[in-house]
């Protein structure tokens, strides 16, 4: 199985905000946060993996807080 795409998005939880990813494959998708044990190790591990994924990705996301914010975190190129 692999991945084609990293969506990461920030949601408002009313007195707090949480990380979500969802993990797109090609005839799967799943949806983990930042509450889903091992997130941290995920996270290190996926910017290891796909070196063009953006290093501070994770950082970013967090700012404004309390609104929600989207990003695509890694798209796979697909071959023609």
């Amino acid at each position: 199985m692999e991945i084609n795409k990293l969506i990461a998005y920030k949601v408002d939880l009313m007195t707090a905000d949480e990380i979500r990813m969802d993990i797109l494959c090609d005839t799967y998708q799943f949806t983990i946060t930042e509450e889903t044990p091992g997130w941290f190790q995920f996270v290190l591990k996926t910017k290891k993996v796909f070196p063009e994924i953006n290093e501070n990705w994770d950082l970013q996301i967090i700012k404004p807080a309390f609104e929600a914010t989207v990003m695509v975190v890694y798209e796979r190129i697909k071959n023609l």
